[in-house]
C-alpha cells in the first residue's frame, strides 16, 4: 500500500527526469540502496519539514514523528564525540580516494539521528564529489535528494550536477540544472553540463542547456562563465568540437521533422565564435579553413544571417598563427568580408594587426588596400603604424614597398623628423644584399630631405657591405663612423668581427674586440659566437672548444646553443662524423639545447660522409619527435647528399617531399636540382649532338629558375648551399649559371657558353647595381677557364687565370696586408681558395707544356701564402715529369720528397693484388679531401715518376743527366726513389701508355 501510494505521489509531483533518477537509484549498488533508505529514515536531521512530506504518506507517521523526537533527545549526548570522528575522518581524506570509510561513518550518525550543520554537509558533499568512484557519486546524487529543495544551495546544486554528469547521466544533470536556475536565476553548473555535452557531442543535451538562457530572454548566454568549461578545452579539440556542431547544425537545417534548426545553427556559431576568439595558440588551418565554410553555408541558408564579429575574430585569430599560411588565409578572409559585407568598418586594432602581419606575408596588394581602408574611416595613418610597416618591409627586403611607404608618409605627415624611416630605405637595400644601392639612397636623401645619419644608419652600411663579404666597403665605412662625432657601438663592430671570422681572420677579430673593450663596449654573446667561428675558420678547433667550455661559465643572455653549432658544422665539413658525434653528446651534458641549425650540421656530417639515407631518416623522423622545425636549408643537405652518391632520383623525391610539406625552394635546392637534372638527362638520353643530352633537362630547370629568381630570397638570414667564402649578392645570381657553363664547356658546346654567360651578365646588371666593372665570381671563372681552354681559347684561359688571381686577393687578402709585393699576405684559412681555377690552369699549361711559365704561377701562389691540395700537387708533379727538361724532372723528384712523402704509408699498406692497389689509391684520394693540407703521391704520380726515373738514368752507372748523381747521393729524394723502384707492375692503361709495358712484360 505504501508502495503503491508512493509511486502515484512520484507519479504526480515530480517530472520525467526525476523519476529516472529515482528509477536508477532503486538499481544502484546495495550501499547506495541502504545510504538512500537511511537518508529517508532520518531526514528530520535537515528540517521538519522534509520529514513531514515524506512521513505524510504513511501510516502512523505521528507514532514515527514522536519515536524521531526521542531519537534525537537520547543520542544528544552521543552526537559530539560521533561528529568529531566524522571530522578527523574529513581531514584524512585523501583527493580522489574512495568515501566508503567516511560514508560508514556517516550511516552511523545518522542511526543516532545526529544532525549535520550546513558546514559539515558542505564538507561531506565535497569529500564525495572528490572522489573518483562512481559510488561515491551516487551517493552524493542521495545525499542532495535529501536535502530540502528551499535549502539548497547553489554549492550543492554544483556538486550535484559534477556527480549527475559522472555518472554520464545528462537527464538528471538538467533536471537538476533547471531546478537551480528557477530557484536562484543563476547559471550554476551550466559550465559543466555545456562542456560535458560538447565534448559528448551530445548536441541535443548542450543545445537544451544552452538554449534555456537563450529561449528566457534573461541575457545569460552572453555570460562567459557558462562557456567556462568550453573555453578550457584545447584550442584543436575545441575546433573538432565546433565543427562537430555545425555539422549537426546543417543536418537539423537539412531535416524536415527538425524541431527547432535555429537553435542548432546558433549554438554552433556560438561554439565557433568562442574557439575563434583564441590567439596566439597553434592550430590547423585546414580546420580553420573548414568552419569558414560551415559559416559560409549557414549564410546560404539564411541571407539575414549576420557573421561579422565571428568573421572578425576569425581573421584576428588567423592573424596570430605564426604559420605563414594562416596570415595568408587571414587577409583573403579580410578581402572576402570587404566585399561581402558592405557595412563592415574595421576597427583600428584590426587595421593595425593586419599592417603587422602584411609585411611578413609580402602581400602588398592588400597592404595598400588595408592601408586605404583606414584612411577613409580614421583619415591619416598613425605615425606609430607607418614606422613599424616600414620596419617589417625592410627586414623582408621590400625596397619597391618601403620607398612607397616614405612618400605615403611624407604626404601625411612631412619630411620624417626622426630617422626610422630614413633607416627603414637603408636596411631594405641591406636585407637584399646591394649595399652600393644603399649607400646612393643615403646620398640622395642628404640631398633631398637633409637627412643626418646616426650610428644605426652607419651601422646598417657597415652591416650590408660585410653581408656579402666586402671587407673594404665594411671598413670603409667604419672608417666615417670613427671620423664623424659619433661612437660606434657593439653594433658597429660585430659585423666586422663577423665578416673577418667568416674569412678565417682570427687575428684581426680579436684585435676588433680588444678595441671595442678600450672604448668600453662589453662582449656580448654574439661577439663570443664571433670568435668561436674565426677559430673554426682559421682551422683552431681546439681552441674553439675551449671556448664552449669557458662560455658555459661566463654570464650574457641567450641561448649558446649557436656557438656549439658552428664547431659541430666545422667537423661535419670535415666529414668527421665521428667528431660531430663526441660534441653533440657533449652538448647534450652541458645542457645546452639544439635548435635546427644544430640538426644541420648533424645532416650535414651524414650527408659529406655520403650516408643520405640516415640523413633522410633524421629529416623525416627524428626532428619531427624532437619538434624541430624542418627548413629548405635541411632539404638542401640531403638532396645534395643524394647527388654526391649519385642517387639522382632520390633528389627528386626529396625535393617532391619538400613541397608537400608547404617549403618552397631557393638557391640551395635550385642548385642542386640543376645538377640532379643534368647527371640524370646525361645517363637517361642518348643520340643527342653536342653535348645535348647532358643540358637538355638542366637547360629546362636553369631557365624556371631564372624565371623564378626573386631578389627578395636575400632577406632570409638562413645559409645557403653554394655561397661558401664568396659574396652572397654575387653567389645568388652566378651559382645557377657557372655549372652550366661548367657542363656546356666540358662537352665542347661552347656556343652555349657563350649564350648562358650573356645570360648571367643580363640577370646579374638587373640584380646589383655597380659603379664599377666587377670581375666574375670565382665559380663562374672557373667554369669559364674550362670552357675556354677546351675550345683552345688561350687568350680568354689566361685573362680568366688573372681574373680569378684578382678575385683571390680581394677574398684571401689579411686585413692588416698593405704591400702585395711583400710574401704571405693571404689568410691561412683562404691559402686554398685559388686550388680549382688553379687546377684547370695548371692542365692548361701542361697542355701546352708551359712548364716554366707553370713553376713560376706556383712559386708566386706560394710566396703570397696559398698553398696546393692534394690534387693540385699531383697534377703538377705529373706534368713536371712528363717535361723533356732535366730540371723540370729534377724538381719533380723532390717536390714528391718534400711534399707528398711525409704522408705516404708505403706498398706495404697498398696490398698486393692490382685491384686492390686502385683500391687503397682511390680510398687515399678520398681521406685527403677530409683534409686540403694533407697530400700524398696518386698511382698516375708514381707512374709518371716513374718514367722520369728511367728517363733521368736513376739506377744506372753510366749515362746519368746531369744533377742525378749529386741528387741521389744527397738522400734528398730517398722515400720518392725506394717508392717509385718498388712500383708494382700492373698491365694497365697508365702502365702500357706510359711505361711502355705491355701484357707480356707482366
Amino acid at each position: 500500500m505504501v508502495s503503491s501510494l508512493q509511486d502515484i505521489f512520484l507519479d504526480f509531483l515530480y517530472p520525467v527526469q526525476t523519476q529516472a533518477l529515482i528509477k536508477r537509484l532503486k538499481r544502484s549498488t546495495n550501499a547506495h540502496q541502504q545510504a538512500a533508505q537511511s537518508l529517508k529514515q532520518c531526514s528530520r536531521n535537515y528540517t521538519s519539514i522534509a520529514t513531514g512530506l515524506i512521513y505524510s504518506t504513511v501510516e502512523g507517521s505521528d507514532q514515527l514523528r514522536q519515536d524521531h523526537e526521542a531519537d534525537i533527545a537520547t543520542n544528544e549526548e552521543q552526537g559530539g564525540s560521533q561528529t568529531r570522528r566524522i571530522h578527523e575522518l574529513f581531514n584524512a581524506q585523501g583527493s580522489g580516494s574512495s568515501c566508503d570509510a567516511l560514508w560508514q561513518e556517516y550511516q552511523d550518525l545518522l542511526e543516532r539521528s545526529e544532525v549535520l550543520s550546513s558546514q559539515e554537509l558542505l564538507r561531506m558533499l565535497r569529500c564525495l564529489r572528490a572522489s573518483k568512484s562512481s559510488t561515491d557519486a551516487e551517493r552524493l546524487l542521495a545525499l542532495f535528494e535529501s536535502i530540502p529543495v528551499h535549502e539548497r544551495r547553489a554549492i550543492y546544486y554544483s556538486y550535484a550536477i559534477s556527480a549527475a554528469l559522472k555518472l554520464n547521466d545528462g537527464g538528471t544533470a538538467m533536471y537538476i540544472h533547471r531546478e537551480a536556475l528557477g530557484r536562484l536565476h543563476s547559471p550554476v553548473g551550466t559550465s559543466a553540463i555545456l562542456s560535458h555535452a560538447v565534448m559528448q557531442e551530445d548536441w541535443k543535451l548542450a543545445i537544451a542547456t544552452w538554449h534555456v538562457f537563450w529561449s528566457t530572454g534573461i541575457g545569460y548566454y552572453t555570460r562567459n562563465d557558462i562557456w567556462a568549461g568550453v573555453e578550457a578545452m584545447p584550442l584543436p579539440t575545441l575546433m573538432t568540437k565546433a565543427l562537430a556542431a555545425a555539422d549537426f547544425a546543417i543536418s537539423e537545417i537539412g531535416s524536415p521533422g527538425s524541431e527547432d534548426p535555429s537553435a542548432a545553427r546558433d549554438f554552433a556559431l556560438e561554439v565557433i565564435r568562442r574557439s575563434f576568439q583564441v590567439k596566439n595558440v597553434a592550430f590547423s588551418d585546414k580546420t580553420w579553413q573548414r568552419l569558414q565554410e560551415k559559416m559560409r553555408i549557414f549564410r546560404e541558408h539564411d541571407a539575414g544571417l549576420k557573421t561579422l564579429p565571428i568573421d572578425v575574430l576569425s581573421i584576428e585569430q588567423a592573424l596570430s598563427h605564426i604559420d605563414a599560411t594562416c596570415r595568408s588565409a587571414a587577409l583573403d578572409q579580410y578581402r572576402d568580408l570587404r566585399q561581402r559585407d558592405a557595412d563592415f568598418v574595421p576597427g583600428k586594432l584590426l587595421l593595425d594587426s593586419l599592417l603587422d602581419r602584411i609585411a611578413i606575408t609580402r602581400s602588398t596588394e592588400t597592404m595598400w588596400m588595408v592601408i586605404e581602408d583606414w584612411r577613409r574611416h580614421y583619415g591619416k595613418l598613425d605615425i606609430r603604424v607607418y614606422h613599424r610597416i616600414a620596419k617589417n618591409l625592410s627586414r623582408a627586403g621590400d625596397t619597391i614597398n618601403v620607398h612607397k611607404l616614405f612618400e605615403a608618409y611624407c604626404a601625411d605627415h612631412g619630411k620624417p623628423r626622426d630617422t626610422t624611416l630614413y633607416n627603414a630605405l637603408l636596411q631594405a637595400h641591406h636585407r637584399r644584399a646591394d649595399p652600393e644601392e644603399a649607400v646612393r639612397v643615403l646620398d640622395g636623401l642628404r640631398k633631398s630631405h637633409g637627412f643626418l645619419p646616426d650610428v644605426t644608419s652607419y651601422n646598417i652600411l657597415i652591416q650590408a657591405f660585410a653581408r656579402v663579404g666586402d671587407v673594404e666597403g665594411a671598413m670603409t665605412w667604419f672608417e666615417v663612423l670613427k671620423e664623424s662625432d659619433m661612437k660606434p657601438d657593439s653594433r658597429s663592430y660585430f659585423p666586422l668581427m663577423l665578416v673577418y671570422s667568416k674569412r678565417g681572420d682570427r687575428d684581426t677579430v680579436l684585435d676588433l674586440l680588444q678595441e671595442a673593450n678600450a672604448e668600453g663596449i662589453q662582449p656580448t654573446k654574439a661577439m663570443i659566437d664571433v670568435v668561436v667561428l674565426a677559430n673554426a675558420n682559421s682551422g683552431r678547433l681546439d681552441e674553439a672548444e675551449k671556448l664552449l667550455e669557458d662560455a658555459l661559465d661566463m654570464e650574457f643572455n641567450g641561448s649558446r646553443t649557436h656557438m656549439w653549432n658552428i664547431v659541430l658544422n666545422a667537423y661535419a665539413l670535415r666529414k668527421n662524423l665521428g667528431e660531430v658525434t663526441r660534441l653533440h653528446r657533449r652538448m647534450r651534458e652541458a645542457g645546452v639545447s639544439s635548435d635546427s641549425m644544430t640538426y644541420a650540421a648533424l645532416l650535414t656530417s651524414l650527408a659529406v660522409a655520403k650516408q643520405p639515407w640516415p640523413a633522410y631518416k633524421v629529416l623525416k623522423k627524428v626532428m619531427p619527435q624532437a619538434g624541430i622545425q624542418r627548413s629548405v636549408l635541411h632539404y638542401a643537405i640531403v638532396m645534395g647528399g643524394f647527388l654526391q652518391t649519385k642517387s639522382y632520383e632520390e633528389v627528386f623525391i626529396v625535393y617532391k617531399d619538400m613541397f608537400e610539406q608547404g617549403l618552397s625552394p631557393n638557391i640551395s635546392t635550385q642548385n642542386v636540382i640543376l645538377r640532379a637534372a643534368a647527371s640524370v638527362g646525361g645517363t637517361s638520353v642518348s643520340g643527342a649532338t653536342e653535348g645535348q643530352a647532358d643540358y637538355a633537362r638542366a637547360r629546362q630547370v636553369l631557365d624556371q629558375t631564372i624565371a623564378d629568381l626573386d631578389p627578395l630570397e636575400l632577406a632570409s638570414s638562413e645559409p645557403r648551399k653554394f655561397v661558401g667564402p664568396h659574396r652572397l649578392d654575387e653567389a645568388f645570381t652566378s651559382s645557377y649559371f657557372e655549372y652550366m657553363i661548367f657542363l656546356y664547356g666540358k662537352k665542347g658546346a661552347f656556343q652555349k657558353v657563350s649564350e648562358v654567360y650573356d645570360q648571367y651578365i643580363k640577370i646579374a646588371d638587373r640584380f646589383r647595381k655597380r659603379d664599377t666593372e666587377s670581375p666574375p665570381p670565382m665559380r663562374m671563372l672557373s667554369a669559364l677557364l674550362v670552357a675556354h681552354n677546351r675550345a683552345g681559347n688561350n687568350e680568354e684561359v689566361d685573362q680568366c687565370w688573372y681574373l680569378a688571381l684578382d678575385k683571390c686577393e680581394s677574398l684571401a687578402r689579411k686585413a692588416n696586408a698593405k704591400d702585395l709585393s711583400e710574401p704571405n699576405w693571404v689568410l691561412l684559412s683562404r691559402r686554398f681558395i685559388i686550388n680549382h681555377p688553379l687546377q684547370h690552369y695548371l692542365d692548361h699549361l701542361g697542355e701546352q707544356s708551359r712548364f716554366d711559365e707553370m713553376n713560376n704561377v706556383v712559386n708566386d701562389l706560394l710566396r703570397s701564402g696559398y698553398d696546393l691540395t692534394h690534387r693540385n700537387w699531383n697534377t703538377y708533379i705529373q706534368y713536371l715529369a712528363g717535361s723533356s727538361s732535366t730540371p723540370h724532372l729534377l724538381l719533380a723528384f723532390i717536390l714528391t720528397e718534400s711534399k707528398l712523402m711525409p704522408h705516404w704509408l708505403g706498398w706495404e699498406t697498398m696490398g698486393r693484388h692490382p685491384k686492390m692497389i686502385k683500391y687503397r689509391f682511390k680510398g687515399m684520394a678520398k681521406d685527403m679531401l677530409k683534409d686540403p693540407a694533407k697530400r700524398a703521391p696518386t698511382y698516375l704520380t708514381f707512374v709518371r715518376l716513374t718514367a722520369a726515373y728511367v728517363d733521368l738514368g736513376f739506377g744506372r752507372v753510366k749515362r746519368k743527366k746531369e744533377g742525378v748523381e749529386e741528387l741521389e747521393a744527397s738522400g734528398r729524394v730517398r722515400r720518392t726513389l725506394d717508392a717509385v723502384r718498388n712500383l708494382p707492375m700492373i698491365d694497365d692503361r697508365e702502365q702500357r701508355t706510359i711505361l711502355n709495358r705491355g701484357s707480356s712484360s707482366s
